[in-house]
């Protein structure tokens, strides 16, 4: 952590007389600024906390920034203590990043956040993680096998967990066990995994849209819809025919 500190600053002029005048000191603040944590992880539809203390004489000036994202006053706390004050401010970090449409451009993103008192500064490291992108729709037939993927950015693959559900008429179910296997890929240089839907035959209650609930530690995110659209084999049979003479 950063820290400024800073105490009483005091004048003496010496006079060719010998006499030493001392003249009234002038006070600057002292500050001590300290953070609870030096990088957090947010997600799309989730923020991430920090608590920011300092020690001062006098309350100080503060601000606070997030790149390509939202930096907010969440809660403000003062205390009295012996030689000055203890302030604690908590600030909401939030990511504004664009929603990603195409599997090419998944990455996790590392950001930065910036919290000043006075002339003091913290900064700290932001991973925005749990964003998701698909292929829709996919084309099958039906008794045909068929693999539906969802691509995720993640930091650690034993914190994900992936439930799929489909649509039934106008709701949302959890797809079943039997006839389906879900899969969880390994995470790349890039921090992208992939999960995995395999319908093993597809029947007419699969022509539908599917969508991956994707569970990172404390967040939760949903991808976008896939949908799976058949399509039907047409045999055609043509009858040669032989022409009698007259």
């Amino acid at each position: 952590h950063s820290e400024s500190i800073s105490g009483r600053l005091q004048c003496a002029a010496v006079y060719t007389t010998g006499e030493t005048i001392r003249p009234d000191g002038s006070e600057l603040n002292m500050i001590k600024l300290t953070a609870n944590v030096s990088s957090v992880t947010v997600a799309p539809s989730s923020g991430a906390y920090v608590a920011f203390n300092s020690r001062a004489q006098s309350k100080p000036d503060t601000s606070y920034t997030m790149e390509d994202g939202t930096a907010a006053l969440a809660s403000a706390t003062e205390e009295s203590i012996t030689d000055g004050v203890e302030y604690q401010e908590v600030i909401l970090f939030t990511s504004d990043s664009d929603s990603v449409t195409s599997y090419a451009d998944l990455a996790r993103k590392v950001l930065t956040y910036t919290y000043s008192i006075d002339l003091v500064q913290l900064s700290g490291t932001v991973y925005v993680i749990g964003e998701t992108a698909v292929e829709s729709p996919q084309w099958t037939s039906l008794g045909d096998r068929i693999k539906l993927t969802c691509y995720l950015t993640a930091s650690d693959v034993s914190t994900v967990v992936v439930m799929w559900q489909m649509r039934s008429g106008t709701q949302w179910i959890d797809v079943p066990s039997d006839g389906y296997t879900s899969l969880l890929s390994d995470i790349n240089s890039d921090y992208v995994m992939s999960a995995i839907l395999v319908i093993d035959s597809t029947v007419t209650g699969d022509i539908t849209d599917f969508r991956a609930l994707v569970t990172l530690a404390e967040f939760q995110e949903r991808s976008e819809s896939i949908t799976v659209k058949g399509v039907s084999a047409v045999s055609v049979i043509c009858r040669r025919h032989s022409r009698r003479p007259l």
